[in-house]
């Protein structure tokens, strides 16, 4: 069997190709993730015609999202689910980092099922970062929803967790707060927020409208 692999630097086309049988994606082999994304694989048909055209060129994806992040509760355990709409042109996008706090590091679940991990901050500082790898490189337009729980320490407030997407340009970021947790009605404190309507196509948590209210990140950060 060949495969053609490409790092995420690179796009590549492929042409003239001739004894060459393709076959489908093998699962993903972990020993070969340093080779980069599986782009084409194929069996041997005619050794002696056997050939390919390769063509390579720059791949600069632009990435811009739309971004719902909602807080649960159930009972005294908390869950953040981040609805992502993301938009890639001019190239493809191998993976999703998103910038989180410690208190959301896994497990998660993550529709459509993809690989994805919590790693540790990158050496200089900053945040831990959960990375996604999708099964194929996302071009055009892309959904994803990743949920997870939050992890507070004893006797800490709870705090929605400021969720972001790196290496794209947001449209528009909310959030979406419960009113009230085991009966009891909540107050949060909504700096750099502002109080909106939930967009068209995204849904809701599943309880009545007045359990939950939405809110539009003004800034950066909240």
């Amino acid at each position: 069997a060949i495969q053609l692999f490409r790092q995420p630097g690179v796009q590549v086309s492929v042409s003239g190709v001739t004894g060459l049988v393709e076959t489908d994606t093998p699962a993903v082999d972990e020993t070969k993730m340093p080779l980069g994304r599986l782009v084409k694989c194929w069996s041997v048909a005619d050794a002696g015609q056997a050939k390919a055209s390769v063509a390579c060129r720059p791949n600069r994806p632009k990435m811009r999202f739309e971004q719902i992040t909602s807080l649960r509760s159930s009972g005294d355990a908390w869950d953040v689910l981040v609805d992502l709409r993301i938009q890639a042109n001019d190239g493809v996008v191998d993976e999703l980092r998103l910038e989180a706090p410690d208190e959301w590091s896994g497990p998660f679940k993550v529709n459509p099922a993809t690989p994805v991990k919590a790693v540790d901050p990158p050496a200089g500082g900053g945040r831990r970062q959960v990375v996604i790898r999708p099964r194929s490189a996302i071009e055009g337009e892309y959904r994803l929803a990743i949920s997870g729980p939050l992890t507070l320490p004893p006797g800490q407030r709870v705090a929605a967790p400021d969720i972001r997407l790196l290496g794209a340009e947001p449209t528009k970021r909310l959030l979406v707060l419960p009113t009230q947790s085991q009966l009891q009605p909540i107050a949060w404190e909504t700096q750099g927020l502002r109080e909106t309507q939930l967009p068209d196509g995204f849904p809701g948590p599943p309880v009545a409208r007045a359990s939950f209210v939405a809110y539009q990140v003004k800034g950066q950060s909240f």
